[in-house]
């Protein structure tokens, strides 16, 4: 359901996430308003799992912030 209205609301398609982190951000604060901090967070500790990175919580980041650093640090692992 959240991919669905992300597609019709925010234009959004699951590709393309990762391009579009500060956008995708806004979307579950549309759906879910003040609850989409939750999924958020549940968001960013399954992608860094995924990518094994360690996941750090920071006060001064948001979710945006967190994707860049992942990248960051994939980018900076992979030759």
């Amino acid at each position: 359901m959240v991919f669905f209205h992300l597609e019709k609301d925010c234009s959004i398609s699951k590709p393309n996430i990762p391009e579009k982190s500060e956008s995708f951000a806004k979307g579950p604060e549309k759906i879910f308003g003040a609850g989409a901090l939750v999924l958020e967070k549940h968001i960013i500790k399954s992608l860094y799992s995924r990518l094994r990175l360690k996941y750090d919580e920071r006060k001064d980041y948001a979710f945006e912030d967190y994707v860049k650093q992942a990248k960051q640090e994939k980018d900076k692992l992979e030759p």
